[in-house]
This record gives C-alpha cells, sequence and structure tokens, in this order.
C-alpha cells in the first residue's frame, strides 16, 4: 500500500486514508509518503501525505514513512501519521524518514493507541536517515515490546516529545546519529517486560 506517489510536476498529491471504525489490516509494508515530492515536483515545502487512525482498529506489517529508494534528487517528502482514537498496531516495525530529506511526523494524542509488537531489537526507528518527530500527548497511550531508537542512521535525525500520555518500552536509545532528542514535559514512562 502506498499513500501518495508521484515524480512529475504538478502529479505529486497529498494522499489521506482516514480509518475511523471497523478493521484495516495491511500484512505487508504500507508506505506513506513514498517518492512523495521533491523541491521541483512538490516545491520547496514538500507535501504531505497523510495516514490517520481516529477510530476502530488499523494493523501494519511495517510502517515506512518517507521512502525514497529511486534516490530522487531534491526529495522532501513530509509524510504524517495521525493517531488520535483508536489502536495501530505495527507487527513488524517502524521506519520514520526512511531516506535523507524526508521530515516525518507521528502524533499519538488524544485517546489513541500505538502498538508495537514486533520483536527485533528495534520497533521503532524515528529517523532512520532523515528527519522524524514521534509526540505523545493527551491520554494517549504508545506501547513498544522492544526499543524505540531515534537518529538510528548517522545522517538520521529523531525527537520523541512526551507531552502527555502512557510510554511503555524496554528501552529508548540513540542510533548512530548525533542529532537525537527526548523531551519529556508530562506523562508517564513504564517499563516493558519482554
Amino acid at each position: 500500500s502506498v499513500i501518495g506517489s508521484g515524480t512529475k510536476y504538478p502529479s505529486e498529491t497529498t494522499g489521506e486514508l482516514e480509518i475511523a471504525g471497523g478493521v484495516f489490516t495491511c500484512p505487508t509494508t504500507f508506505s506513506v509518503g513514498r517518492h512523495n515530492g521533491t523541491s521541483v515536483t512538490a516545491g520547496p515545502e514538500g507535501l504531505s501525505a497523510r495516514f490517520t487512525v481516529s477510530g476502530g482498529y488499523a494493523l501494519v506489517s511495517l510502517l515506512a514513512m518517507g521512502n525514497n529508494y529511486l534516490l530522487l534528487p531534491g526529495y522532501n517528502a513530509r509524510p504524517v501519521v495521525e493517531v488520535s482514537g483508536g489502536e495501530l498496531e505495527i507487527s513488524n516495525y517502524l521506519n520514520a524518514s526512511e531516506h535523507a530529506g524526508s521530515f516525518s511526523t507521528i502524533n499519538v494524542r488524544n485517546t489513541g493507541i500505538l502498538r508495537f509488537t514486533g520483536t527485533t531489537d528495534y520497533c521503532a526507528r524515528i529517523g532512520l536517515s532523515g528527519a522524524a518527530v514521534l509526540n505523545l500527548s493527551d491520554t494517549a497511550l504508545i506501547h513498544a515490546s522492544t526499543d524505540l531508537r531515534l537518529a538510528y542512521n548517522t545522517e538520521g535525525h529523531g525527537t520523541f516529545n512526551l507531552d502527555g500520555g502512557t510510554l511503555v518500552a524496554r528501552n529508548i536509545l540513540r542510533g548512530t546519529g548525533a542529532n537525537a532528542f527526548l523531551n519529556f514535559n508530562g506523562g508517564e514512562i513504564g517499563r516493558a517486560h519482554v
């Protein structure tokens, strides 16, 4: 599944999928912002493809944000994942900003639940090779079976803003990138027992 893809101006789109109830399942890779914009095709600000879970239940194996495997010059996708109600389960792992030039935003707020159930050493890579921000607020929950990794690769930039809600994870770690930030402005942190 791909939300937002294009390589020629003005073919760029800001595709959006919202799950407001029921069940959505993607047993493979679900991509948001795959090849979605360069400074030429989407303008200097980039475009924001969106995946929103506002109710119901969504299950994806791998959530990939900001993928540019074609290595388009000037890549500047701005994918957004919003979990404001219901539950998003990622059964393998999350790659936020897979390639340089992308800027991914993940917002978990209101009563939303983001659950990682994978068994790799990391269940979320926030800022794999681009820049990414994970925001947790209100009474929302992020439950991670293993580690959250910020700034996974040397060129990655990863930020986690805990402004409310509850985070349960084994560890929050910095990858090999120097730009990893944890901002604790409220909420609770618990430890996953794996």
